[in-house]
């Protein structure tokens, strides 16, 4: 059984590990950027999000809040309601945290539930969307 499955339109797409959930989000050639490429196509894929969400802010922890062209316009952000960038898990805990799809994880794979206390939770899946928003403060504090 795959750990990961992904949830979009009624569509379940199963996946083994998050390099091939990353590669679904960002292509194959991802893997061969540089780190400071890969923040850019983080960003412009959020930036494209962000116009359906009022403006969600894009926000790279270390640095600040992102204006047009990957800009940083305010070293302040709005956690708790922010997109954030700083690397592929908080980029795919920030699209679960919006919904941007539904992404389950089998409850002893850890890939993203390893913070998760599952004693309460029921059947074979962890939901990570139920969790995510969770996660990244827990991630970051």
């Amino acid at each position: 059984m795959e750990p990961l499955v992904v949830v979009i339109q009624g569509q379940q797409f199963k996946l083994n590990n998050i390099n091939d959930l990353i590669a679904s989000i960002f292509g194959k050639g991802y893997f061969e950027l540089s780190q400071e490429e890969r923040l850019k196509v983080r960003y412009e894929k959020s930036y494209a999000i962000s116009q359906f969400h009022k403006y969600l802010p894009i926000i790279n922890t270390d640095e600040g809040t992102y204006g047009e062209n990957f800009e940083i316009v305010s070293e302040d952000y709005d956690f708790e309601n922010g997109f954030i960038i700083d690397d592929d898990y908080s980029y795919i805990l920030s699209l679960c945290k919006i919904n941007s799809f539904m992404l389950l994880e089998i409850r002893n794979s850890n890939i993203f539930t390893g913070l998760i206390d599952k004693k309460d939770i029921e059947g074979d899946y962890v939901v990570i969307n139920h969790f995510a928003k969770d996660l990244l403060e827990e991630l970051y504090n």
